[in-house]
């Protein structure tokens, strides 16, 4: 029941996203939009409940379940304001560009630069090229599966960003 509505969570943190075409969602305004959602379809899914009062701790709740997923971020600039980095949205952005990449080989690959600056890098697992060849795929070498990857090579050559796009 709980791996639900946490699922359910993720799904509506990247449509909030997409909406706002943003990997960066306001908690506070996540949570009001949870909150309204689940007023809207209690009666589709009735476990909706839970959010109906006090929203933003139960909210808090299953995004730090999210946080150790590694499926988001949370980031507190001061303590009125929260930030909801969703980071299934760089995974669809960068696939999206490999589907590119596949109709229009000139379609530069994405790199660490695409993701804005105000994004922690601590979304990208980087792995050394020669890592991953000795590893034959971007699992990291403890099996654990991350959703970014970053090629980092010997020589001044741009790091390459790799979405596993399985992981959405």
């Amino acid at each position: 029941m709980v791996m639900a509505t946490t699922t359910s969570i993720i799904i509506l943190l990247k449509f909030f996203a997409g909406r706002q075409n943003s990997a960066t969602i306001d908690f506070n305004e996540f949570a009001e939009y949870l909150k309204r959602y689940s007023e809207h379809h209690l009666e589709e899914q009735p476990s909706l409940v839970t959010y109906l009062s006090d929203t933003a701790t139960v909210l808090l709740k299953e995004l730090e379940k999210l946080v150790e997923a590694r499926q988001i971020l949370l980031q507190d600039s001061n303590p009125d304001k929260k930030t909801i980095i969703v980071i299934p949205f760089f995974i669809e952005k960068f696939a999206k560009r490999y589907k590119e990449i596949l109709m229009t080989p000139q379609t530069p690959f994405p790199q660490e630069g695409d993701i804005p600056k105000k994004i922690p890098n601590e979304i990208v697992t980087r792995h050394s090229a020669a890592e991953l060849y000795r590893y034959g795929n971007l699992h990291s070498p403890s099996g654990r599966d991350n959703p970014d990857h970053s090629s980092q090579f010997a020589y001044p050559v741009p790091s390459l960003c790799k979405s596993i796009a399985n992981h959405s």
